[in-house]
């Protein structure tokens, strides 16, 4: 379907808002009548601007994740709970992956610091396994 320059610009103001408030793609091309996935990326190849658009709000959300991100992390750093590091060594990797990635090069300052976050996470463990099962056989 061809589509007048009018119809392409309602399109991608459109899907600008919806991405906007939807965060993927899938959900705000749905959203918008007449708007193909497929169609979409057409429009992002054609429209630097409109590329420009979605790639700012790709940005933004990529960064509003982060900082969640941030917040759990910090969370787990109040409340001493260091039993899923998953997330921590993620945000270390990624802010920081030089020093923290997996590889030959990793300085001996980040490999110890990832093993002592999974000794800490063990050790947590370990700590609310033995606590449950006090619980468990005091109420029984």
């Amino acid at each position: 379907m061809a589509y007048s320059e009018k119809d392409k610009t309602r399109v991608k103001k459109l899907f600008i808002q919806s991405y906007e408030l939807n965060k993927t793609v899938s959900r705000a091309v749905k959203a918008v009548k007449g708007l193909s996935r497929s169609y979409f990326y057409q429009l992002v190849e054609e429209d630097p601007q409109f590329k420009q658009d979605y790639n700012d709000i790709r940005i933004g959300i990529g960064e509003d994740l982060e900082a969640s991100a941030f917040q759990l992390v910090e969370k787990m750093v109040q409340n001493e709970d260091y039993s899923k590091p998953v997330l921590l060594i993620t945000l270390l990797n990624a802010n920081l992956p030089d020093k923290y990635r997996n590889n030959d090069a990793q300085s001996d300052d980040a490999k110890t610091i990832v093993s002592e976050l999974r000794k800490m996470a063990a050790k947590k463990s370990k700590s609310m396994k033995e606590a449950e099962e006090i619980l468990d056989n005091d109420s029984k």
